[in-house]
């Protein structure tokens, strides 16, 4: 497909990658993160959904929100930006454990 330069150099330069979850998120899920050197893993329920080699080097922060608005850069070049017309919502969080790899 077509590649779109700015769009494609903003998601490799911010290491950003994304997955379509399939899950049901009206129900409960666990979610892990593993963030190592050279490979973060994410996973749903205990299933792998993403692998992302090199990940960025600085330092990880955890911040959890629900928010109606969105920007994406697609691995296609794709660049969009906008906010979703959304309902009632909410997002809770039944326990949080970071702890170092």
């Amino acid at each position: 497909g077509e590649t779109r330069p700015a769009a494609h150099w903003l998601q490799h330069l911010s290491g950003a990658h994304e997955t379509l979850l399939t899950a049901d998120l009206t129900e409960w899920h666990t979610y892990t993160l593993e963030w190592r050197t050279h490979l973060a893993s994410f996973w749903v329920d205990g299933v792998l959904v993403l692998r992302v080699p090199d990940p960025p080097a600085r330092p990880l922060g955890f911040v959890a929100w629900l928010d109606n608005q969105y920007a994406v850069a697609t691995p296609r070049g794709e660049l969009r930006f906008g906010t979703l017309n959304s309902g009632p919502e909410w997002f809770e969080l039944g326990s949080i454990h970071i702890e170092p790899l």
